[in-house]
């Protein structure tokens, strides 16, 4: 029967693809799968729950560019009227705040990249080496509970999980590519909700970045995002067609890490023209720049001017930083400067990385930076919107939903989104 199951699934898939006059999505699957692991016992009747990150959507992208599948499952389901990241509204420090419930104050990944005083080591987006090395990131991200437990999870791309986290990887991952077609994404996850139910992962990450890309290049306001928007909502058009032939049905939450802001490359601020940096490390750019320094004379002294200078941006010690933003981990720099969006903070040489648009702004103040949190599924509540949420939420109830509770120091509070569950 579990073979059955498997063979029919792929049939429906390969049918579906020829109608909606899209690529075969069995194509790549040419041998039977190779199952890793089996399910403890206990978790035969546990929901599945598929976790779909599109990074950079920001929350009016629905209502703006009327994508008819994400339209249609927000309305079904649950909608948030925005989901509010953490500060820095950037892709690292959000995606790994969603799996483990924490500010990123408190799981430490602070942007997508920064600097450990303590060991004087750079942690930095596109380098393998900081990356995958697991002893970078606090918390427990929800795969990591669940194989601890004996549960099987996958992950097709997520900050983190090719990382050993509190000893556990998820038992399926995929090594980060950003050229995967989507369409071979979302085929290998059907085949995985296919496999043999003592084998099947009961909770999956999936991740597309084109609109974020988009973005980036072009502004939120773009054609460029516009048809990003549709391109990815066609794609998911087919993965809902072959979540329904999946049986028992999966619980299905969508969400962006951050959504975007409309730049122009003449509001920008050299910010060391307002500062001598010489005796500063300075690590980012655009949104918010993190000072480190070791002399606290060249610290305080370049606090002062900026802090004399303050015009279309702000700055703060760290530790006198606004109350919401839980930044008192000292990966956050000595200093912070946080630009007044649409502003964008550049240092030396450097040149404006993202003309169109960018993000990393206070979400606290600038709702352009704020993200989608829709849901839907057999546990999940029909036709329901709920107030902004903040993402850190999401945690304890998709563990709620696989069984488990948060581990102690988790941010996130369950009775904040457990109302949306039947």
């Amino acid at each position: 029967m579990p073979r059955a199951l498997h063979c029919l699934v792929l049939t429906i898939l390969a049918l579906l693809a020829t109608a909606c006059q899209q690529p075969d999505l069995t194509a790549t699957q040419s041998e039977p799968p190779v199952y890793a692991k089996a399910n403890a016992p206990e978790f035969t009747e546990t929901p599945y729950v598929l976790l779909i990150s599109i990074d950079g959507y920001r929350a009016d992208y629905t209502n703006l560019y009327a994508p008819p599948n994400l339209t249609r499952f927000a309305s079904e389901g649950v909608r948030a009227e925005s989901l509010v990241p953490a500060f820095p509204s950037d892709t690292f420090p959000n995606h790994y705040g969603i799996v483990t419930g924490m500010f990123p104050g408190t799981h430490g990944i602070v942007a997508n990249s920064f600097l450990d005083p303590e060991r004087d080591a750079l942690y930095r987006l596109g380098d393998s080496t900081s990356v995958n090395d697991g002893t970078w990131y606090g918390g427990v991200p929800v795969w990591s509970v669940a194989e601890d437990r004996g549960m099987v999870t996958a992950s097709y791309f997520w900050v983190g999980s090719e990382a050993e986290i509190a000893g556990h990887r998820p038992t399926y991952r995929e090594t980060y590519d950003s050229t995967v077609p989507h369409k071979d994404r979302i085929a290998q996850v059907l085949r995985w909700l296919a496999y043999p139910p003592e084998y099947r992962p009961h909770f999956i990450t999936l991740y597309f970045s084109s609109v974020d890309t988009a973005g980036h290049a072009d502004g939120p306001d773009s054609d460029t995002v516009r048809q990003a928007v549709l391109d990815i909502d066609r794609d998911l058009g087919t993965l809902f067609s072959g979540l329904e032939a999946i049986d028992p049905s999966v619980d299905v939450f969508i969400v962006s890490d951050h959504g975007m802001v409309a730049t122009d490359p003449e509001e920008v601020i050299r910010i060391d023209e307002v500062a001598d940096l010489d005796r500063m490390r300075t690590v980012n750019s655009g949104s918010r720049m993190f000072l480190y320094g070791n002399d606290p004379a060249a610290t305080d002294a370049a606090y002062r001017s900026l802090q004399a200078g303050e015009n279309h941006y702000r700055v703060f010690r760290n530790g006198e930083t606004p109350e919401a933003w839980h930044a008192g981990n000292r990966r956050f720099g000595d200093i912070i400067v946080a630009a007044d969006a649409p502003w964008m903070l550049v240092g030396g040489d450097a040149q404006v990385e993202s003309p169109g648009g960018t993000h990393g702004y206070d979400p606290y103040l600038y709702p352009e930076v704020r993200g989608i949190f829709y849901a839907r599924g057999p546990d999940i509540r029909n036709d329901l919107t709920i107030p902004p949420v903040g993402n850190v939420h999401i945690y304890p109830l998709i563990l709620d939903l696989l069984g488990f509770e948060s581990p102690d120091g988790v941010d996130g509070r369950l009775e904040v989104l457990e109302g949306i569950l039947r």
